[in-house]
């Protein structure tokens, strides 16, 4: 497949997540009084019966207050949202897309964090996570040699600087057609990470390789974290 097929196809997967998580917000989904385990189940339902999505590429999640802190391979118990918490949605929804070849799923991964109550600290943590995201965002543009171990030691010093911890060992992976593994792997190398000293525009068995950024800010103190994820891409930046 033509890269220009994948990105296009990419970012036509976004643009349906980020209507998804626009739903989420109008319907007012997330909302204290319910628990996680609740809440991505009405985004189940929401997803499938407004946006007709029937597959994921990776588990769905919402987690809040302490659980908030804890990244991607963790798997917390469920928790009630209360009303002064910080709470963040990470979904992997898969999207058929019509390209060249014909319908192609691709995969779509979005992440965004929502503060309930007038706490400023946990507002400026959210603040803070988003700002990062486009600071490395613009790293990456800037500089047409940046490795996975560079752009993830930026994002862990960007977080330093603000007065947080990084919440991952990596701050991004690859994304691609369904599933993407397929045509990567699944070694550091589709990672933003510490252990990829690899240009994250160097090809992978003959593909160009697209790549989604997250941000994961937490303060462990006071056990909250934020978390920001979406593709990113030479040319002006995402939402």
């Amino acid at each position: 497949m033509p890269s220009s097929d994948t990105l296009h196809g990419l970012i036509a997967a976004e643009q349906n997540a980020i209507r998804l998580f626009d739903l989420i917000e109008q319907r007012q989904i997330l909302k204290p009084g319910q628990t996680e385990e609740q809440a991505t189940q009405a985004i189940f339902d929401l997803a499938r019966t407004e946006m007709g999505v029937q597959r994921y590429w990776h588990k769905r999640i919402v987690r809040s207050g302490p659980n908030s802190v804890l990244p991607y391979d963790h798997n917390p118990p469920d928790r009630v949202i209360q009303e002064d918490d910080i709470a963040w949605i990470d979904l992997g929804p898969v999207f058929a897309e019509r390209t060249a070849e014909g319908e192609i799923e691709f995969e779509a991964d979005v992440g965004r964090t929502y503060v309930f109550g007038g706490d400023e600290r946990k507002h400026r943590l959210k603040s803070d996570t988003e700002q990062a995201w486009h600071r490395c965002a613009e790293a990456f543009r800037a500089n047409p040699l940046i490795t996975g171990a560079e752009l993830f030691a930026l994002a862990c010093e960007l977080a330093r600087q603000s007065g947080w911890q990084f919440g991952n060992r990596i701050a991004g992976h690859l994304v691609d057609a369904f599933p993407h593994v397929k045509w990567h792997g699944s070694d550091d190398v589709q990672y933003i990470c510490a252990e990829n000293p690899h240009p994250l525009r160097s090809m992978r068995n003959g593909k160009h390789r697209f790549w989604i950024l997250e941000m994961h800010f937490v303060d462990e103190e006071r056990q909250m974290g934020s978390f920001f994820e979406q593709l990113f891409v030479d040319g002006p930046a995402s939402a």
